[in-house]
């Protein structure tokens, strides 16, 4: 039984036994089996129960591991981005020193700069890696949406297909927002993400677009549920073929 368990793990063990005592289902279940029934108990009702509470516990077991490994991925993710950080606010800190003592006609200034600017882009990436793995709070502050958007888009653009076309669609007047950069723009990639994943591998486009919007409790039962306001509202929008439209979103 131990061997039957090691070789198929994900596949429910229910072990039918012709003794009649409890140390044989006992021990079956310590070596893997999901549930045990002696050859008096093979009637319709009690077989079927068995079965389903097997498949049961086997699904909640696989489910629990794969929450176990994606926290030890996270875990060793947030550590990896901590020990990134500190090297990477030693190359920032340097650069800015450098910068502080060069002139700026130094042949060298402009490549200082360069590494200052690729610096603070990598402690940008390390805190949406932290936030990401709940190791780091969010931290809401005054942003324009625009730039966000197009950060996560160009993050993206590298693992999209080629055949799908990318459309942007904002308002000059769009006002400033209230929240963490690293979060929103998680969640503009999980949207384009799943919108590029139903398109498949036909042709399309996303269209990604946001507009100023004041709620006051009416319309859809999700935006009754906000406080009334001002909000941005950002809608991801994908086209397959004939540019047949399907929302993802809209999310505010």
């Amino acid at each position: 039984l131990a061997r039957v368990h090691a070789a198929a793990r994900d596949i429910p063990i229910i072990v039918l036994t012709g003794r009649n005592d409890g140390v044989t289902g006992v021990n079956s279940l310590q070596q893997g089996a999901q549930d045990y029934l002696t050859k008096n108990q093979l009637q319709g009702p009690l077989l079927e129960n068995a079965i389903r509470y097997a498949l049961e516990r086997n699904r909640m077991k696989l489910a629990m591991l794969r929450s176990e490994k994606m926290q030890a991925s996270g875990t060793l993710a947030g550590g990896i981005a901590h020990e990134f950080n500190n090297l990477i606010l030693t190359v920032s800190g340097n650069a800015r020193l450098a910068l502080e003592e060069l002139p700026s006609s130094h042949p060298a200034h402009d490549k200082i700069i360069e590494i200052a600017k690729a610096g603070s882009r990598a402690t940008a990436l390390t805190r949406k890696i932290l936030t990401f793995t709940q190791q780091q709070d969010a931290r809401h502050v005054t942003v324009q949406l625009q730039p966000v958007v197009e950060e996560a888009l160009a993050s993206m653009r590298p693992a999209l297909p080629e055949r799908i076309e990318i459309r942007k669609s904002f308002p000059a007047n769009l006002p400033p927002i209230s929240a963490d950069a690293a979060q929103l723009e998680q969640v503009i990639v999980n949207l384009a993400t799943n919108a590029a994943d139903a398109i498949g591998a036909r042709a399309g486009a996303l269209e990604i677009s946001a507009s100023a919007v004041r709620l006051n409790g009416n319309g859809s039962a999700f935006s009754a549920r906000l406080p009334h306001g001002d909000y941005v509202k950002v809608s991801v929008k994908r086209y397959g073929p004939r540019h047949r439209q399907k929302h993802h979103g809209p999310r505010v």
